[in-house]
């Protein structure tokens, strides 16, 4: 072997070495978010990554197709899958979807960001993060009730007259 072949080899695993380091620091950054965060194909909808928190609430669900291991009862991909609206009309990867649903598996809610992005090997797939959100919606669903309460006792209310005396107490008048 020649030295520029040898030089050339040590440059090549150099890179390697350096493209391997950064891969590894961006799955360690994805594994540190409590969110749920996965890449599929956007063709077979097989699950070609999935962070520690998709996998401590789903199992191993890397090389698994994604509308049968994240949601209950489907025989087909979701009927909510955002797949054909994340690319332009000239194929290319459009904006990021933003919206929220209850996941059937678990029931949780989730406030959700799909994307398409170009992964490693040039193909296009879809990017999900998905923050749980379940106790903002029992926030908003007591907020909505109560509300309510409020709202009909007002709007069944007229000509209510009343005053408060210095103790803090209603007096009638």
């Amino acid at each position: 072997m020649e030295l520029l072949e040898k030089e050339e080899l040590a440059g090549q695993r150099s890179i390697e070495k350096l493209l391997w380091e950064k891969q590894d620091q961006l799955f360690k950054v994805l594994d540190s978010l409590e969110a749920i965060v996965y890449m599929a194909d956007m063709q077979s909808y097989e699950i070609l990554f999935a962070n520690q928190h998709a996998e401590k609430l789903f199992g191993h669900i890397t090389g698994e197709i994604c509308w049968q291991v994240l949601q209950s009862g489907m025989t087909k991909p979701c009927p909510f899958c955002n797949n054909k609206k994340l690319m332009t009309a000239d194929g290319k990867p459009g904006d990021t979807i933003l919206w929220e649903m209850q996941n059937t598996s678990n029931d949780r809610w989730y406030s959700i960001r799909d994307r398409a992005i170009e992964w490693f090997d040039g193909r296009i797939v879809h990017l999900l993060i998905a923050f749980d959100i379940t106790g903002r919606k029992v926030i908003e669903a007591a907020l909505r009730k109560s509300e309510e309460k409020f709202r009909t006792v007002a709007d069944f209310t007229y000509d209510w007259e009343y005053w408060i005396n210095e103790k803090g107490n209603f007096n009638s008048p």
